[in-house]
């Protein structure tokens, strides 16, 4: 079903009116200004994404980061390319939709930050709502890092050398 996807820049919160993509907290956030507020202070490039009836079917906002890791008693530091938020319509999950939008991260990537190595992710993970982005990220080839911290999981993919 997946189509030819359009991506194309957020202007306004406007722009996602009537999206929903059924997780509760992440629908508040797509609707408010605190979505603004955090494009803005983390400096991200956020997109929506139609399908080729112009419909909207996603949402996605990314920034440059720094990934730690901690490998046989010394930390590593690398610049990745950050996956702020992912959002896909319910009504249009599981049609492959948030695999290409990774794949358009992975392109983007290339583009931002030539000599990144890694793109990241704080998955969502909300045990009391029974939801959990980890199996998607894994299923696009992340990998976890820390143990969970409040609500997220930490992980990464390994995208270019």
């Amino acid at each position: 079903m997946r189509g030819d996807l359009v991506y194309s820049p957020l202007v306004s919160l406007d722009d996602l009116k009537g999206m929903s993509c059924g997780v509760k907290v992440v629908d508040e956030i797509l609707h408010s200004q605190v979505l603004l507020a955090g494009l803005a202070e983390m400096q991200c490039d956020a997109y929506l994404v139609h399908n080729e009836d112009g419909v909207l079917v996603g949402f996605f906002a990314i920034n440059m980061n720094r990934l730690e890791f901690y490998q046989d008693g010394r930390y590593f530091y690398h610049d990745v390319l950050d996956i702020a938020y992912l959002a896909v319509e319910k009504s249009f999950q599981r049609r492959g939709i948030g695999t290409a939008i990774i794949n358009k991260i992975i392109e983007l990537s290339e583009e931002k930050n030539p000599d990144g190595v890694y793109i990241s992710v704080d998955a969502l993970c909300l045990p009391d709502e029974n939801y959990w982005a980890t199996p998607f990220y894994e299923k696009c080839g992340f990998i976890s890092i820390d143990p969970p911290k409040f609500d997220t999981i930490r992980m990464y993919r390994k995208v270019h050398q």
